[in-house]
């Protein structure tokens, strides 16, 4: 009896067609465009009187191509708006900060499952515009990030996303270090 349940239930997993055996698994290679909302939580060093930031608000795009199945490289370009600064007693002025980022990044991915984590490394270019009571000034420099975060597929194709990051400034930005949050969603092409 154990045998004949065995054989019906083999003949009809096999007899399903190929997509609906697939349905449920993303692809494993291929491009990709996302879109996130951004926050940044600033580690400045840069400012004596060390002065209060309130996070920062942008948006993130992202295309990638995962070229292994647990391996992807993919460029970002990052804008966050109004990295602002309070009065202080020792730093009596209002600063604005926005910053604008074109990242490379390497992504290895632990499994190829519907719920996919993943660690990410890149490297880049950082643009900092500073507004102090009227007086404005731009920097840039090479920057470095290092995180991870997960992808959890709803379809196939699309995923819903949360990354995390501690960017690295150097050059002309140098101690204006700060930390990344993204939630977005992901098209697999």
């Amino acid at each position: 009896m154990r045998r004949l349940l065995a054989l019906v239930v083999a003949s009809a997993a096999l007899s399903l067609p190929p997509s609906a055996a697939h349905a449920q698994n993303p692809p494993k290679m291929g491009p990709y465009l996302g879109i996130a909302l951004d926050l940044v939580d600033e580690s400045f060093d840069d400012y004596s009187g060390d002065p209060d930031f309130d996070p920062g608000v942008g948006f993130l795009l992202t295309a990638g191509y995962r070229f292994h199945p647990n391996i992807a490289f993919e460029g970002t370009v990052s804008f966050i708006d109004h990295i602002d600064s309070d009065d202080s007693d020792d730093f009596d002025a209002t600063l604005n900060i926005t910053v604008l980022s074109f990242n490379g990044n390497l992504k290895g991915y632990l499994t190829t499952l519907r719920f996919q984590p993943y660690v990410l490394i890149g490297m880049g270019v950082t643009r900092f515009q500073f507004d102090q009571d009227g007086d404005k000034d731009k920097d840039a420099g090479v920057s470095a990030q290092f995180g991870g975060g997960f992808d959890w597929y709803v379809t196939p194709r699309i995923s819903l996303g949360f990354s995390g990051a501690y960017v690295v400034t150097t050059g002309k930005i140098e101690d204006l270090d700060h930390s990344t949050f993204g939630l977005g969603a992901q098209y697999r092409f």
